[in-house]
């Protein structure tokens, strides 16, 4: 095998026209290069340099080993790169957000393993709307981001980079007691007579009501409230029927059941966004790769399908 040391050597002399001036910016003698270039023609067989008074010329052999040497050289560079990223995680520090289901309910888990893995980092979690993260990566205020949006109401991803964590499909929550409770999957049609229970200024509201609409009836809106909390409370009192995203549901009170619909129902992406324009930070893309595997792993513990990509690559997310 060839010495890997002697190609870079040989290399060295090309760039610097002669094994004079490679010695000079090498600190080597002379001498000492001449030897090691001729111990690499001894191996091969063949010249690799031609000598001139005031330059040297490889030699076709010579021309072909160079390339193999700078190849051999940027392999070694990223090896070094790699291994100084892996020094700096020992410490460092990264800020994520996240809209506030997956900040309950998603990263805590993640945020745990990942703590107990990596001491040295610091991470902090920030908690807003998925409009507000595009505003505070835009702002430098978070590295990467976690965001949901729905098919009416994509989020701008001209200058993100984005990844796919999860579809999440919409179910009907019903009180325990409630006269379709114990079926199967239910047709929206069988809810037309029901009171309904919607969240205020939230992108369901609209998609469960064109979803009704498409099922042919008008939903009657009982009560509005803020919070999915609220949501659950007021379903669990009997006070109407109402829809949620599964990860909005987290632990399904009690006194609710959770019922699949046949009518296509709202869904929304989840998915990890960064800017573009911005280089990670070893710290972030170690994250990203634990949020991955997390919402793949909770994925499969639900009933809604996940897609993880394998690296953090630039993926168009709603543009």
């Amino acid at each position: 095998m060839l010495d890997a040391r002697r190609l870079l050597l040989l290399a060295e002399v090309d760039r610097c026209g002669s094994i004079a001036a490679a010695a000079e910016h090498l600190s080597y003698t002379p001498s000492a290069v001449s030897q090691q270039i001729c111990r690499l023609e001894l191996e091969i067989g063949q010249p690799v340099l031609e000598r001139h008074p005031r330059k040297t010329v490889l030699t076709e052999v010579g021309r072909i080993l160079v390339v193999h040497a700078e190849r051999v050289r940027f392999e070694l560079e990223s090896a070094s790169a790699e291994l100084a990223d892996l020094e700096r995680l020992k410490s460092g520090s990264v800020s994520i957000g996240a809209f506030p289901s997956a900040t309950s309910l998603l990263l805590p888990p993640i945020v745990r393993s990942f703590s107990c893995k990596h001491p040295g980092i610091e991470l902090t979690v920030r908690s807003a709307t998925s409009k507000e993260l595009v505003h505070q990566l835009v702002q430098g205020e978070i590295e990467l981001a976690i965001m949901s949006d729905y098919e009416w109401c994509r989020i701008p991803a001209v200058n993100l980079s984005t990844n796919l964590l999860a579809r999440d499909p919409m179910k009907v929550l019903v009180p325990v007691g409630h006269r379709l409770a114990n079926g199967g999957p239910i047709a929206l049609e069988d809810l037309r007579h029901e009171r309904w229970i919607m969240r205020a200024d939230h992108p369901t509201t609209e998609g469960m009501l064109d979803s009704c609409r498409a099922a042919g009836f008008e939903p009657s809106v009982a009560f509005e409230t803020g919070a999915r909390l609220d949501l659950q409370a007021m379903v669990a009192m009997g006070l109407g029927v109402a829809a949620a995203p599964i990860l909005s549901l987290g632990e399904v009170l009690p006194e609710i059941v959770v019922l699949d619909v046949i009518d296509q129902l709202p869904e929304r992406r989840i998915f990890l966004a960064h800017l573009r324009r911005k280089r990670l930070s070893p710290s972030a893309v170690l994250i990203s790769r634990v949020i991955r595997s997390g919402a793949l792993g909770w994925a499969r513990r639900t009933d809604f399908s996940a897609d993880i990509n394998c690296a953090l690559a630039p993926e168009a997310v709603g543009v």
